[in-house]
Order: C-alpha cells, then sequence, then structure tokens
C-alpha cells in the first residue's frame, strides 16, 4: 500500500512533520517503497513492525509501528501517525490498545512504553488513556509506560487486525 501510505504523508506533511522529521526523507514513491521495505519486516529487536490503520470506509488513516525492542528488558516502543483529518475519533487508542494485547501475547514483552516530544499533547493523552505510567523525562521528550501485569488483555485482539484490514505491510 506504499502509493496509498504516501499520498497520505504528502497531504499531511504539515501536520506530522513537526513530530516526525524523518518523514521529510520520503519525497517519492520509490522513497516509501524503500522505507517500508527497510522496516516493515524486520523483528521489533531490529527495526519496525508496521501496521496499518483504516476508517470503517476502507481509507487508510495512518501508521502505528512496535519497534525499539530491548531484548534484556523485555520491552518495545509503540509509535503512531495519522493524517489530521482522523484525529480524535479514537484510532489510535483502538489500535494501541490490539497492539500492547498482541505485544504481550505474542512477543512475550513485559511492558510497553511510547515517547513523545513534551509539547505533543494528543500522544500524552492517548499514553495517559491507555493507563500508561509516565516515567522519568528525558531532554525533550516523555515516556510513558505499562507493565503486562497491570494490562488489562483482551484476548480477541486479533480480530481487530482482521476486521479492520490493519495489516502488517
Amino acid at each position: 500500500h506504499a502509493p496509498i501510505w504516501l499520498a497520505l504523508l504528502d497531504d499531511n506533511r504539515p501536520h506530522l512533520e513537526p513530530w516526525m522529521p524523518h518523514l521529510r526523507d520520503i519525497r517519492s514513491l520509490a522513497d516509501a517503497q524503500d522505507y517500508l521495505n527497510q522496516y516493515a519486516h524486520l523483528d521489533i529487536y531490529l527495526g519496525f513492525h508496521i501496521y496499518e490503520m483504516w476508517s470503517e470506509a476502507s481509507q487508510l488513516v495512518g501508521l502505528a509501528t512496535l519497534h525499539g525492542g530491548r531484548f534484556t528488558q523485555k520491552s518495545a516502543e509503540l509509535g503512531y501517525w495519522l493524517g489530521s483529518a482522523f484525529t480524535g475519533k479514537g484510532y489510535v487508542t483502538t489500535a494501541c490498545q490490539h497492539l500492547i494485547s498482541m505485544a504481550f501475547a505474542t512477543h512475550g514483552l513485559r511492558s510497553v512504553q511510547i515517547r513523545c516530544l513534551a509539547q505533543n499533547i494528543a500522544s500524552r493523552k492517548v499514553a495517559r488513556r491507555l493507563g500508561m505510567q509516565p516515567l522519568p523525562k528525558e531532554a525533550d521528550q516523555v515516556l510513558f509506560e505499562v507493565q503486562e501485569e497491570d494490562w488489562e488483555h483482551d484476548p480477541n485482539y486479533w480480530l481487530w487486525f482482521l476486521d479492520n484490514e490493519s495489516d502488517l505491510l
């Protein structure tokens, strides 16, 4: 889905690039395909697992990732972005709920974290809605974490990946 992803990215650059400056390097379809091919199928300890988020109307609304795995701590980070027209509708919170349940059930993780810029109020609210606890601030970033034993597991998390067309790229 690289062409659809690139179109959504291009339509939302002013909204996304302040938070994710690395997206500035993705300008062409070849760049998008290279990025997805480079990261999408790596283990969470070596790269990213990239998941698409789709609306009920089968429209791509954004991406979520599991990445930055730390093997000895059995932890990984969760990242995401949405097109500006899709913010405030629960897509990220729902995706994160299912991805966290999946990460604990299938990757054997003990914790999942969200890292965001301190001024990214929307991402901070997502972390709080997920019941994540704040960790000590790192420079201009805020880190939130949920431990596996504190997470309310959803045994049917995998249905979301089928029903909402969410897919590992």
